[in-house]
């Protein structure tokens, strides 16, 4: 929805990662990946600038004023998304999802509100906007249209993809040449050919020849473990509403075993 606005640049390629993995290379290779979005607003999306200090005091000391975004999915799904992810294309080593879960870099990615509280130290609480993967769901138009008034455009603008479903579960047709295409993917990022690994995974032959549609690829997940995710996550909700400045949806409640607050 980003991409799509007129008055909006993201390159194409996802996890840039300047700023943690990538700094040593310098400004001018990560201004390089904005060649095409001359006179426009330009942004990234580099989901693990949130899960690393160190990347949010370097954004806050080079890009001063910088909008920030950041979407937030109830802790159980997000968790058995990763690991089915990782576990698609060799990153888990065979680890079971209690063992991965375990990892002190996944529970640092579960640690909302210490990370929400690392980011509104360094940055003025209105240059920050929160929002919930539920959002997306459930009010697309109305998240896009608060969006683009946060950032500053048009609101009024309306992508044709607004109901599409963008990014379903796939599963690797061969883990091996999965993993293999991911190792690739990271080489040519340190290269600076981050926007050529987007525009070939957006090539739909490719993705075909890697993937099937569908999600079932994965180890299975106990649901106790899930459950002890979800209960742990549960009790830190009163102060990420107040981070957020809303509450959390009723079904995160759910999902944990819960009965939402009363009002």
């Amino acid at each position: 929805m980003l991409s799509n606005h007129p008055e909006i640049f993201v390159p194409v390629a996802k996890d840039i990662q300047y700023f943690d993995d990538h700094y040593h290379l310098g400004l001018d290779w990560y201004l390089a990946h904005f060649q095409e979005g001359v006179g426009k607003i330009c942004g990234e999306v580099s989901h693990d600038y949130f899960v690393r200090p160190g990347a949010l005091r370097r954004i806050a000391e080079d890009l001063g004023g910088v909008k920030l975004l950041c979407c937030l999915r109830e802790p159980g799904d997000r968790a058995r998304s990763t690991y089915e992810f990782e576990s698609a294309i060799g990153l888990t080593a065979g680890a079971s999802f209690v063992q991965w879960a375990e990892a002190p870099s996944i529970r640092a990615a579960n640690a909302y509100v210490e990370n929400l509280r690392a980011m509104h130290a360094l940055f003025p609480a209105e240059n920050i906007f929160t929002y919930y993967f539920d959002d997306i769901v459930e009010d697309p138009e109305g998240l896009v249209e608060a969006v683009y008034r946060f950032l500053g455009v048009d609101p009024s603008f309306r992508s044709p993809l607004l109901r599409e479903r963008i990014n379903a579960a796939h599963t690797p047709r061969v883990n091996w040449l999965a993993h293999l295409a991911y190792g690739t993917a990271q080489v040519m990022r340190r290269h600076g050919l981050a926007n050529w690994v987007g525009r070939i995974k957006h090539w739909p032959a490719f993705e075909h020849l890697l993937y099937r549609r569908g999600g079932d690829g994965a180890p299975p997940i106990p649901a106790d473990a899930i459950a002890a995710l979800r209960r742990e996550a549960a009790a830190t909700y009163p102060e990420l509403e107040r981070l957020v400045g809303r509450a959390v949806p009723s079904s995160w409640h759910a999902t944990a075993g819960l009965s939402p607050p009363s009002p």
